[in-house]
């Protein structure tokens, strides 16, 4: 039987223990080995890059190759039963593109899609009704 997952945004509520949950979750990623991609993200990345051109490819590559991925900014956790997070959405700036990536990436190291975001994005369709309020 699956877990119950509880959904957390930024913009709506994070546990008070976010911060610990996020290390925990980035160790055990970076310990999982190198990332790899759904068929899904991959499709979506390949358009991005088609849409903003080659200098969204090398960031994004220098951001996976580098680990620095893991450093971007965390909005969005799922957090299973046991308290651990099973998937976090990192959203990272890139440099002369006017829009951030979003990458969602699952605790066993497998990113499970990407998409861009504005950086204007105010969120018309942000349906807070999803996530946990406490």
């Amino acid at each position: 039987m699956a877990k119950k997952l509880y959904r957390y945004h930024d913009e709506v509520y994070m546990p008070d223990n976010k911060d610990a949950l996020v290390r925990v979750f980035k160790d055990t990623v970076s310990n999982s080995g190198a990332l790899t991609f759904s068929l899904h993200a991959v499709d979506k990345i390949i358009k991005a890059v088609n849409m903003y051109g080659i200098s969204m490819w090398s960031q994004f590559l220098q951001l996976i190759r580098s680990g620095n991925i893991l450093s971007a900014r965390v909005f969005e956790i799922y957090i299973n039963s046991d308290g651990e997070i099973t998937k976090a959405c990192f959203r990272a700036e890139l440099e002369g593109i006017p829009v951030d990536l979003t990458l969602v990436i699952s605790a066993k190291g497998v990113i499970i899609t990407a998409y861009t975001t504005n950086r204007e994005d105010n969120h018309k369709t942000f349906n807070k009704s999803l996530y946990c309020t406490e």
